[in-house]
């Protein structure tokens, strides 16, 4: 899978941020509330024949003398709704999925993690907490705050963050940077002691169980990524008979986009080539 350099400055990530000046707007994804705007078309050239009558944008056109047809709400609504889902064009010439240049941290999550299949039993453990931490958030709006968890919370090592005990919990509760829900970061020590000693292995072996199948390929726009599937219903059961707690079967799926186990790219987004291991 293809990687894109980290942005080292301010300059970078505005530059990447910057939609092309030959694309259509960047149109963040649903989760963000804004309405998809549509590129109005250029002005057609000059002639110096007569002009040829156009019907008004989504109308359907008419006999002469007979006023044009109020456009249904198909034709005014479906093409924006799709296009505004697809890969967009950035300035720094990359093509991405719409929601990645949102915010500078969506930005990195996307372009350095996000699909990316972990290489050990650590990044396995981190993927699966910040998917938990960030559940039920407006998605992408915590990008930000992973390197945060990184920084106060051991690492996500499993076996560091196993050792953490009440005292711990409630003195992360009092970082600002991270999110203050008792619940959740407790579930983070609790599934850190179910896979503090595993190994890649026991991982995959946890993969295998719940039947997850190799990625598909991607879909043409990110409103056809489903929420959940059979395999991260069948996950969440496994991940809950193993001891790990918060874990349903939308957080369990978005684990697997996460580490490259099902479609989390759009299609023609730079990123979104599969791990050929899972594909051959």
């Amino acid at each position: 899978m293809t990687t894109a350099p980290r942005p080292s400055t301010a300059t970078d990530t505005a530059t990447a941020l910057a939609p092309a000046h030959d694309a259509a707007p960047t149109v963040p994804d649903e989760a963000t509330g804004r309405t998809p705007r549509v590129p109005r078309a250029s002005p057609a050239p000059a002639s110096h024949s007569a002009p040829e009558a156009r019907p008004s944008s989504g109308a359907v056109a008419s006999a002469p003398g007979t006023p044009p047809s109020a456009p249904s709400d198909v034709e005014t609504a479906a093409a924006p709704s799709r296009a505004a889902f697809r890969a967009v064009r950035c300035g720094d010439g990359l093509d991405r999925c719409p929601w990645a240049p949102a915010t500078p941290g969506a930005l990195a999550d996307h372009d350095l993690d996000w699909g990316a299949r972990p290489t050990s039993a650590h990044g396995y453990f981190a993927a699966l907490t910040l998917e938990l931490v960030d559940s039920g958030l407006a998605r992408w709006s915590q990008s930000a705050r992973h390197d945060a968890w990184f920084l106060h919370m051991a690492g996500l090592d499993p076996a560091r963050v196993a050792l953490l005990d009440d005292d711990d919990v409630d003195d992360l509760l009092d970082v600002p940077e991270l999110i203050r829900n008792r619940s959740k970061i407790e579930a983070v020590v609790r599934n850190a002691r179910a896979c503090e000693d595993w190994e890649v292995a026991d991982w995959e072996t946890l993969l295998t169980d719940a039947e997850v199948p190799p990625p598909g390929p991607p879909p043409e726009t990110s409103r056809d990524l489903p929420d959940s599937t059979e395999a991260s219903r069948r996950l969440a059961l496994v991940l809950r008979a193993s001891g790990f707690g918060l874990v349903g079967p939308v957080t369990a799926h978005r684990w697997l986009q996460r580490i490259g186990r099902a479609p989390g790219h759009v299609r023609g987004c730079f990123r979104q080539a599969p791990d050929p291991e899972l594909t051959s």
